[in-house]
């Protein structure tokens, strides 16, 4: 894990409040009208639930980092979801 990824998973959990809605976005259709809600947050993982998310799911520390890895080129459009 690199110093910048620590650094901007630190951000991340400081601003997601368990309970907070979060709407569903994406780079090609920004906010679809969607959203899902923080169930909890901790160390190693965000837990959230609600939309069609069924039972909670839990989006571990590792699929964060992975996402961050290719964020900018995401946001660039050259790598698709």
């Amino acid at each position: 894990m690199t110093d910048e990824f620590v650094s901007v998973w630190l951000k991340i959990r400081s601003m997601l409040d368990v309970g907070a809605t979060v709407r569903n976005w994406g780079q090609s259709r920004g906010y679809t009208g969607g959203g899902f809600r923080i169930a909890d947050v901790s160390n190693t993982f965000v837990a959230v639930t609600g939309g069609r998310i069924v039972t909670e799911r839990r989006i571990s520390k590792g699929e964060f980092r992975k996402i961050h890895a290719v964020w900018a080129e995401y946001r660039a459009r050259t790598v698709m979801r």
